[in-house]
């Protein structure tokens, strides 16, 4: 799955893939992650962004531990996807980067592709949990019997006006809708979390171990017996041995046919939605306008980190997050 992208991208006039560079322990990256293009027939893949009105921002929290966060965006001139990783445990850098580098492949390549996007996404995602496995074996620098990643996955099919989202853990899209005068929110995901009666039966079924530390804190998985490995989210993609007792990695897919009262998606990791709510982040980018998604996605971060900084000046999480104005969209609110 290190195969260029443009395997993938038959008849294509064109096409751009942005990945973020994988950060290791000994290559702290205190702001901006790096990324890393592959592109054809594009000369300036940042106006072609900005053509495409589409912005994002993966800032490390912590400096002097690995950025955990990873996006993925790739376009051409019939999809936009949009991946955003957020990696636990001590290898879940590692795990965030590869998952990030396979799972849009593994879609792209899927033979339901694109006549059953929903089946395409939900055989990727447990693919990628497969393939991270087989890799971690094979390379034997990591591992994940006790790391993982969630991984939020939006794909707009824009030959037919249609909206895809898949994920599993607790990073999260939302989308901007007019109603009447207004521009309101609309969650897209779930988060997947102990306090999901859904979630919680299955793993209490599984045998596995659920408890709160501290009056504060959130419900966390345990393994049976075990005061490991402390997940505070019950779907993910890695985490081999959680799998044993109810967390999983079957993904939420959901498909919405777009209209014209659809503007923009937003989609995060879980470092700005413990921070601001649905409609905070979506005045953000309705401010900023549909010119400035790269402006509105840096804001997004920004304040995320000036709230979790206010808190404790000690600590942030790491934080990313992708914002993407639909094309062909009432522009009014410009």
């Amino acid at each position: 799955m290190r195969h260029s992208i443009s395997e993938y991208m038959k008849n294509m006039s064109w096409y751009l893939a942005l990945t973020t560079k994988l950060t290791k322990e000994t290559e702290f990256r205190p702001k901006v992650k790096e990324v890393v293009t592959d592109m054809n027939g594009i000369s300036d893949w940042q106006r072609k962004l900005k053509e495409k009105t589409l912005g994002y921002s993966c800032q490390s929290g912590i400096i002097k531990l690995p950025n955990q966060d990873d996006i993925s965006i790739i376009m051409n001139p019939e999809i936009t996807m949009i991946g955003v990783s957020d990696g636990h445990g001590p290898y879940g850098h590692y795990c965030s980067y590869i998952v990030q580098q396979i799972l849009p492949r593994l879609i792209l390549s899927n033979p339901h592709y694109p006549h059953d996007i929903c089946r395409a996404l939900s055989n990727s995602f447990l693919f990628s949990h497969e393939a991270l496995k087989e890799i971690a074996e094979k390379q034997e620098t990591f591992n994940v019997s006790m790391s993982g990643t969630t991984f939020t996955l939006a794909l707009h099919d824009e030959k037919n006006e249609k909206l895809f989202i898949s994920h599993v853990g607790d990073s999260r899209a939302i989308i901007a809708k007019r109603k009447n005068t207004k521009i309101v929110a609309k969650s897209l995901t779930n988060d997947h979390n102990m306090k999901d009666s859904r979630e919680y039966a299955r793993i209490m079924v599984a045998e596995g171990d659920i408890r709160q530390e501290g009056k504060q804190g959130p419900l966390r998985f345990y393994c049976k017996g075990t005061n490991y490995p402390g997940l505070a989210i019950s779907r993910s993609i890695g985490d081999s041995i959680s799998k044993m007792y109810g967390v999983i990695c079957k993904p939420d897919i959901s498909e919405i046919d777009l209209t014209l009262d659809d503007l923009f998606v937003v989609v995060a990791t879980d470092g700005v939605w413990e921070k601001m709510n649905d409609q905070e982040v979506i005045e953000i980018v309705q401010q900023q306008g549909r010119s400035n998604a790269q402006q509105a996605a840096k804001e997004i971060v920004s304040q995320s980190q000036r709230l979790w900084r206010a808190e404790n000046i000690f600590h942030c999480d790491d934080i990313s997050c992708v914002v993407y104005w639909f094309n062909k969209r009432n522009t009014t609110v410009d």
